[in-house]
């Protein structure tokens, strides 16, 4: 699903969806190796529509994954509690544009 200039995986990340996990109307999580570098990622997207139809706001997460958290995800049937994630580095891009935080960002609290 295109290219994510701000991950730091490799010089020129592109990633492609391995699984998905949910997908509801405004929320979406899955697990995306990076085409150049093999790296994978948790992804988590949710979405917010305002009254106004023109006017949403979105946020994505990304936390990079261990081989061994890949391997485990990838056979999983339900997409991991956030708090699995509490204590690690990641990548939130929102209105705000794009940050690097650490632990779980207060749209999945």
């Amino acid at each position: 699903m295109g290219t994510a200039k701000y991950l730091d995986c490799c010089k020129e990340p592109s990633l492609e969806t391995v699984k998905s996990f949910l997908s509801a109307e405004c929320d979406m999580a899955a697990i995306r190796r990076c085409r150049t570098c093999g790296c994978h990622w948790y992804y988590r997207l949710r979405e917010h529509a305002f009254s106004n139809a023109d006017t949403y706001d979105r946020s994505i997460w990304y936390v990079r994954l261990t081989p061994e958290e890949t391997d485990t995800l990838i056979q999983a049937a339900a997409a991991p509690e956030p708090s699995l994630f509490a204590d690690r580095p990641g990548f939130l891009m929102d209105a705000d544009g794009m940050n690097s935080i650490q632990g779980v960002p207060e749209f999945l609290r």
